[in-house]
């Protein structure tokens, strides 16, 4: 999410929406390279609760390599 440098309430809810959704899929989200003030609005609406702190990396690389290790495991 590098290039997604803020994100406005009506585009929080759809990504919220899309979240639940493959939730309820048992489908695992990770979000990578998330910026500050996205990561902001992430927090106000509880995405981060929702998804968990752990599903947010500070680089696809290290997304990925949590990625292969549960796959290997």
């Amino acid at each position: 999410m590098r290039g997604i440098p803020f994100a406005d309430l009506s585009g929080i809810q759809v990504l919220e929406g899309f979240c639940k959704k493959l939730k309820g899929e048992n489908t695992e989200i990770y979000f990578s390279s998330v910026q500050p003030k996205v990561m902001e609005m992430f927090r106000r609406c509880n995405i981060v609760e929702e998804i968990g702190e752990e599903n947010f990396f500070w680089s696809a690389d290290l997304a990925l390599e949590k990625i292969a290790g549960k796959q290997v495991s």
